[in-house]
Formats: structure tokens, sequence, C-alpha cells
């Protein structure tokens, strides 16, 4: 599982969702599943990251926990399940389902409760900055943009300030890269092809700050800028599915 979510991750980076979901579907064949860290996360990791990399809120906000609880020990690993926590916050409050996304921002905070119960110091810290990512998503659903701005720029520069795990091959969604978006829909394009272009230093290749960094740098009236951007996402998603639109808005900007 835990290579299962690498490939996923990989895949969805260069845009093959239909790679990805054929590793999914793989993932739901394993038969008694281990009882350890890196399978519960990887469990938990490659439905969440199919729906959150390609910008599915609603999909992401509607995630199930599997395995189920009555047939996997979710209890032991609450760092795990947080990852479903955080997809589901994540797509409810980008879907405008308020009450939605502050259920799963108390089931972060008791999921983090559970890991310092556990003395899980690293991980009490990843869902401590998760759960303020989540916050300040509400807030903008609720129309708080600089409450909510204020949050996500918090929680970005704490993430920021910790290293990766060796879990995980890569973030969910960064909370610069929620920030940026939240940027970019405000109308600060210069913002946020700056916060996109900070993501992309600590998450190289990534596609989706890639993708928003090209939109940002257009809106911004930097076109060579964006060229650069586009021809960088195209390089990486040479491979890509067809069903990716935006590839195709990318391949007529940089033919222009």
């Amino acid at each position: 599982l835990h290579a299962y979510d690498y490939l996923a991750y990989a895949n969805l980076q260069m845009g093959r969702d239909e790679a990805a979901r054929a590793v999914m579907a793989e993932m739901k064949r394993v038969e008694k599943p281990a009882d350890n860290f890196a399978v519960a996360f990887g469990f938990a990791a490659i439905p969440a990251r199919m729906a959150l990399e390609r910008g599915a809120w609603s999909e992401a906000a509607k995630l199930d926990m599997y395995p189920a609880r009555d047939a996997y020990p979710w209890d032991k690993h609450p760092h795990a399940e947080a990852i479903n926590a955080y997809a589901r916050g994540v797509g409810a409050a980008r879907s405008k389902d308020v009450a939605a996304a502050r259920a799963e921002h108390q089931r972060l905070i008791a999921l983090r409760d559970k890991c310092k119960d556990l003395k899980l110091g690293y991980w009490a810290d990843q869902l401590d900055i998760q759960a303020e990512a989540v916050s300040g998503l509400v807030a903008l659903a609720e129309g708080k943009q600089q409450q909510g701005m204020d949050l996500l720029r918090k929680a970005a520069a704490r993430e920021d300030a910790t290293e990766k795990h060796p879990v995980t091959p890569g973030p969910l969604i960064p909370a610069r890269e929620l920030l940026a978006q939240a940027l970019l829909e405000q109308g600060d394009a210069a913002g946020a092809m700056k916060e996109f272009e900070a993501v992309l230093v600590r998450e190289p290749n990534r596609y989706r700050p890639m993708l928003g960094a090209a939109m940002a740098a257009d809106k911004a009236g930097d076109r060579e800028r964006a060229r650069q951007h586009y021809t960088s996402l195209l390089q990486v998603a040479d491979g890509a599915d067809a069903a990716r639109g935006e590839l195709v808005a990318a391949r007529k900007f940089v033919g222009r």
C-alpha cells in the first residue's frame, strides 16, 4: 500500500487519471491487509488524492473510509484516518457546505488529540495545520475573506516549516496551494502566481500549482511567464489522459 500511494501520486501529477484509478482498484483487491501505519496511510490517501488532485470537491466531501471501520483497526491509526477527514473537510468547504466542513474540522481536532495521547507529536502538529487550513476555507465560504486568508497564510507558514514524512510521496493538497487558489479566485492574480510558484519550490513539478501558476501569470498579463509554466506542465503531463481539458488549453496557449 505504501508503494501504491507513491504510484498513484506519480500518475496524478502526470495527468494519468486512469492509471491512478487502476492503482486504486488494485488497492481494493488487497486481502488481509497488515495492521501498520504505512498500510493505513495508503488506504486513506489514495482515494483522497484521486478526488483532491482532480479538484473533484463534492467527491472529496463524500469520501468513505476504506476499509470500513469494522474491517480495519482505524482507531490505532488516527494520523491515517485524518487524511479522510482533511479531504472531506476541504471538499465540503470548497463546495460551500459549511456545516459538513465544520464537522470535519471538529473530527480533525479530535484525531489530533488522539495523536497527542499516543505521543505522535509530529502528526499532532500536522493535523493541527490541516484543521487550521479547513477552518480558513470555512471562513472564506462564509464570506469572511480576511479571516479566511489569515488562517490559510498561517497554516501555509506552519506547513512550510515542517519536513515531509517518508510515508508520503507528497501532500494531499498543500495549505499554500489552497491559499494561492483563493487569491486567484479573489482576483489577485499576481499574488496567486507568487504563492503557486512558492509551492513549486517545495513541491517541484506538482501538477496543480504548475497549472495555477500559468493561469495566474496569464491573468496578471505576464504571458511569457505563463508560457513557461504551461510548457513545464505539458512536459510533465506528456502522457496525460485526453480527459484533462486544461491541457488542451495549455497547448493552444503555447501554440499561440
